[in-house]
């Protein structure tokens, strides 16, 4: 058995999506109102981003017009880069 509790913060932005839980499966609200943590994006190294833009260009044959398939990988190992 697993109990659900959900902590409600004026603070929190909405978002959209398919995370939404009816009230009815709650066991507990729990009213907070404390500040959301802070990201704080570094300084990219342009040499490790040029290098990973060059592997993925790499993958990519020429002629083939799949990069849109490809943009999403490359934007995550970027930010994964910038922000981990």
């Amino acid at each position: 058995m697993f109990y659900i509790l959900l902590e409600i913060n004026p603070r929190m932005p909405r978002t959209l999506g398919d995370a939404a839980i009816h009230v009815s499966k709650l066991h507990a609200l729990v009213p907070v109102e404390y500040e959301l943590p802070n990201s704080t994006m570094h300084e990219a190294n342009h040499e490790v981003v040029d290098k990973i833009a060059d592997y993925v260009a790499s993958l990519i044959p020429n002629g083939v017009q799949s990069f849109r398939y490809l943009l999403p990988l490359l934007l995550f190992l970027v930010f994964d880069f910038v922000w981990g």
